[in-house]
């Protein structure tokens, strides 16, 4: 299972992410930046591990833990490519919940962006 940490303070390492997991020396784990559309640092990590009962674990233990000043997510990891197979014919339309859910749904009926889809 892959569980994703979110929100990493920007002066986190790979080194700190294993600390901060008190992870065993072998588990692959790394840090990920992009760019977000502020135009600022997004970073996150993704730590590999084998038991699906270890990574609840870490879920339970480091979801809303504060690390200099900065509220970590933790979840299991979702895959979200653009090429998603479990998509429907109509899925511009459908609102989006569970795993899928976005903070802001920009396909909203009324908003420019959804108007921008109908219209094509």
């Amino acid at each position: 299972m892959i569980v994703f940490i979110g929100n990493l303070p920007p002066v986190f390492l790979n080194s700190h992410l294993g600390d901060l997991a008190r992870i065993a020396s072998g588990t692959h784990h790394r840090i990920i930046k992009k760019q977000n559309i502020h135009g600022g640092a997004c970073r996150y990590g993704l730590i590999y591990l084998k038991s699906e009962r270890d990574a609840q674990q870490l879920i339970s233990s480091l979801n809303g833990f504060v690390s200099q000043g900065y509220t970590l997510e933790v979840r299991e990891y979702q895959c979200r490519a653009a090429c998603n197979e479990r998509r429907r014919l109509d899925w511009r339309t459908l609102p989006r919940d569970g795993v899928e859910r976005r903070r802001r749904e920009r396909r909203a009926p009324g908003s420019a962006i959804a108007e921008s889809v109908t219209r094509r």
